[in-house]
């Protein structure tokens, strides 16, 4: 059960658990820690190995190893995760962990805060690796780490990028240890054979060991009961029937539950009415208790909570009974206030998508997969890491597990057959799935043209800078950028002028794919561009979210109607397009929200989704990449500054250097519009603050507080 390294006080009773105490009692001297054996293990392959692959089970403990093996190091460390949801979660846990101001803790590549910091810790998903590899002589990297480490699988430019990263820190940092960690992987040692990685330098292990055990449910919709099941048929037989339902005594004795659902239905509400019973069985939460985290949303995204208003989110009503959602589309620092709402111990009940696989600490009480989805067997053996919480009690660690009674035998199969990944990468062996776009890039990354400054492939840089384009970008900078270097407001210039300029971009988007968009790919960066000026103009993200709230609710026919004293309840919403993902040639034009939508129906929820998307995964992404590189190299050429301050624009959302400095600290446009009246100087050597800083609340200081 484990319990000699999880409690201190179990004295032997046999010789068997002498030997235990003994074991413990040992690692103890030498480690200084109270480490488990396989804890252990790892730390002898990371210091003993130059590269080191294991997997394990969710709850063996890797965190705490990561740990206290960035605590005890002198030099730089980068820490690679699949999501930026992760990013931020490390980053809390970090920063509570190393008090130490002479560390930097950043979630981008940067040289900042000089004056104080000795080393620095990076967190970064593969998407931002790029000014590592072009700065790679600022940093003296002593362990790359790779966690979450299965994101190679993924059949997704994603996969590509994870991979072309690993090949990269080999290329531009040799002397550096490389660390993978994935949960429930057969072969570790893949992420070696699959980057050319040679077997005399690295080691893969895979540990089985669980700290926490599971018990297995179905649920039979037909006739609405519960099931205990085995896993082996062989020693449990089929199913044994239960008097209860597992859902609700779980809640009714206090616990939490996940539910995994689509993120369709999220959006939909439909997870709030097909799990309504047990939404109802959690009472009102004291409105002292949840006030800070509504508070918090509602600042953020401009959200309501009263459902006869517009602007009202579900999600935020639903927070004082203790109901969250959890999805990629959900903001990164809506995400965090939820994360800690469910830190808090006030979630009872929380909907989440593939995105609470991917290694986030949240644990829950029982997990019920709505959403089984047999084709990702690492993503099951994921969810049910969710499952039970690693104690400090003396009993056995134990999570629920609830599936459909259609997905038994599929998932007695997931559990019973080990995982393997592929010994070959993407870069090499590409699929159909990902189209010919992303062919430049691989064939950067084999022949080592990929511009690092730019984050693209030398091959796409010259098509940007093309004669002929680069005449253009010239002819029209002076109409996007007046002679004080302010940006023009587009919405106010006549409209052929703004066509023009509508049309330019999407030219230099062209060049870039080095081909013509599509219809419904015209219509996806037709409206992010749009959504990039409101960026520009607008800075925070409740702005633009209520610009796009309003266009969609139609708010100037609501309007003409109140004014004439007329009902506007019948009211239907305006075509707004829904973030897609792009390039793509098979792509179909659909709405955010289906015509026959009454305005006043509509869910807030919704429109924020869908703008996070656009400026994450597209604008952030992609679209910025492209734009910067095509007006950089225009400055480059032509030395005109109107250039330079747009390609800023771009990139950063704004021009002024002030707030540019604050964003490489770390700030966002939302925490730039509170906290730069109180920076008195930033620079790359550090901050320095008014003394009214200090009077703010914590959760606003906190962005600021470790470099100042």
């Amino acid at each position: 059960m484990g319990m000699y390294y999880k409690v201190r006080d179990v004295e032997p009773q046999t010789l068997k658990e002498l030997v235990q105490t003994t074991y413990r009692d040992a690692i103890k001297a030498d480690f200084g820690e109270c480490y488990t054996p396989v804890q252990v293990n790892i730390i002898d392959g990371i210091k003993t190995n130059k590269c080191f692959s294991f997997s394990a089970p969710t709850s063996t403990g890797k965190s705490h190893v990561f740990r206290n093996l960035i605590l005890g190091s002198d030099k730089d460390i980068v820490i690679f995760v699949p999501s930026r949801a992760l990013i931020n979660e490390y980053y809390l846990t970090l920063c509570e962990n190393i008090p130490d101001k002479s560390v930097n803790i950043l979630t981008f590549v940067d040289k900042l805060n000089t004056l104080k910091a000795k080393r620095s810790i990076l967190i970064l998903t593969p998407e931002r690796a790029s000014d590592l590899f072009s700065r790679s002589e600022e940093f003296d990297i002593e362990y790359f780490l790779f966690d979450e480490a299965q994101l190679g699988e993924e059949v997704s430019m994603r996969g590509l990028l994870f991979d072309s990263v690993v090949r990269r820190v080999s290329k531009f940092y040799p002397k550096a240890k490389m660390v993978f960690a994935q949960p429930f992987v057969a072969n570790p040692e893949a992420q070696f054979a699959k980057n050319f990685i040679t077997n005399d330098v690295s080691l893969g292990i895979p540990y089985r060991q669980r700290n926490v055990g599971q018990l297995f449910y179905s649920h039979d919709k037909d006739d609405n009961r519960f099931y205990h099941i085995g896993v082996d048929t062989k020693v449990m037989g089929t199913k044994f029937s239960l008097m209860s339902d597992p859902i609700e005594l779980t809640l009714m004795s206090g616990g939490t539950v996940l539910f995994y659902v689509s993120k369709s239905n999220i959006a939909k509400d439909k997870v709030f009415q097909d799990y309504k019973k047990y939404i109802d069985l959690c009472g009102d939460i004291d409105k002292d208790l949840i006030k800070e985290y509504q508070d918090r949303l509602k600042n953020y995204t401009g959200a309501k909570d009263d459902h006869n208003k517009f602007f009202y989110s579900a999600s935020l009503d639903l927070l004082k009974k203790g109901v969250v959602v959890h999805h990629g589309s959900m903001p990164l620092k809506m995400r965090s206030i939820i994360e800690d709402f469910i830190n808090a111990g006030l979630c009872r009940i929380c909907f989440a998508t593939s995105t609470i696989e991917q290694g986030i600490n949240m644990p829950f009480d029982a997990v019920y997969i709505s959403r089984f989805e047999k084709s990702k067997p690492l993503a099951i053996k994921n969810l049910i890491g969710r499952a039970g919480r690693s104690t400090s009690q003396k009993k056995l660690d134990v999570g629920k597990v609830i599936i459909k009674s259609n997905n038994v035998t599929d998932f007695r199969k997931i559990l019973r057959n080990d995982y393997v990944i592929r010994t070959t990468s993407l870069i090499e062996n590409p699929v159909e799935k990902l189209g010919t776009d992303f062919d430049d890039f691989r064939e950067s990354i084999i022949n080592g043209t990929f511009v690092e400054e730019f984050n693209m492939p030398q091959k796409q840089l010259n098509l940007l800078g093309h004669e002929e384009l680069q005449n253009k970008i010239s002819r029209t900078i002076s109409v996007l950028v007046n002679m004080d270097n302010t940006l023009v407001d587009i919405y106010k210039l006549p409209e052929a002028k703004k066509n023009s300029i509508f049309q330019l971009l999407k030219e230099i988007y062209e060049r870039h794919l080095n081909r013509n968009v599509t219809e419904a790919e015209n219509v996806v960066l037709q409206h992010a561009l749009h959504i990039l000026f409101y960026r520009m103009y607008f800075k925070t993200f409740s702005a633009i979210c209520k610009v796009r709230y309003k266009l969609l609710c139609n708010f100037k026919e609501i309007k003409r109607l109140q004014a004439l004293g007329d009902d506007c309840s019948e009211v239907k919403v305006n075509y707004l397009p829904a973030y897609a993902d792009i390039p793509n040639l098979k792509l179909s034009k659909f709405p955010l929200v289906d015509k026959s939508t009454k305005s006043k129906d509509v869910d807030f929820d919704v429109v924020v989704y869908d703008t996070y998307d656009y400026l994450d995964k597209l604008i952030g992404f992609k679209l910025s990449d492209i734009y910067y590189a095509a007006f950089k190299v225009n400055f480059e050429n032509t030395h005109n500054e109107r250039a330079l301050t747009f390609a800023k624009l771009i990139k950063y959302g704004t021009s002024n250097e002030k707030e540019i400095y604050m964003m490489r600290y770390g700030l966002s446009l939302d925490d730039i519009s509170i906290l730069e009246p109180y920076i008195l100087s930033i620079n790359t050597e550090g901050i320095r603050v008014s003394a009214d800083f200090y009077n703010l609340p914590s959760n606003i200081r906190k962005p600021l507080e470790r470099f100042v």
